[in-house]
């Protein structure tokens, strides 16, 4: 039976979503932390993985709403935080989905730069 991680709405870039520990901002490692060592420790428990699903909204976008706080207005910068995020798993094959378009377009899409990255 192959064990198959389907994860999304990382939102790499926001202060409520997952942040690898190089991308932790000082201020914010209180909310930081937690959430990257439960995403940690529920990796190491359920692993280990024969394939990811990203199921989408791996970045947060430009901040068209105000949810927890953008901690990078850089797109591009979101997108290298979100494979930080999903290279740490360290699953080889990894399936992408796109996310809502609320958060993943705006003059371009958003997770490209991130989805070619996973190829």
């Amino acid at each position: 039976m192959l064990n198959i991680l389907v994860m999304g709405d990382t939102h790499c870039g926001d202060a409520g979503g997952i942040t690898h520990p190089s991308d932790f901002i000082p201020r914010l490692s209180y909310l930081q932390e937690p959430l990257w060592n439960w995403f940690t420790k529920t990796l190491q428990e359920e692993g280990p993985f024969d394939a990811l699903i990203g199921t989408g909204d791996a970045v947060d976008g430009e901040g068209k709403q105000e949810n927890v706080g953008l901690i990078q207005n850089d797109t591009l910068e979101q997108a290298k935080m979100a494979e930080r995020v999903y290279e740490s798993t360290q699953i080889k094959k990894k399936y992408l989905v796109y996310g809502t378009p609320y958060h993943t377009v705006g003059t371009y899409s958003y997770e490209t730069p991130f989805a070619e990255a996973m190829d």
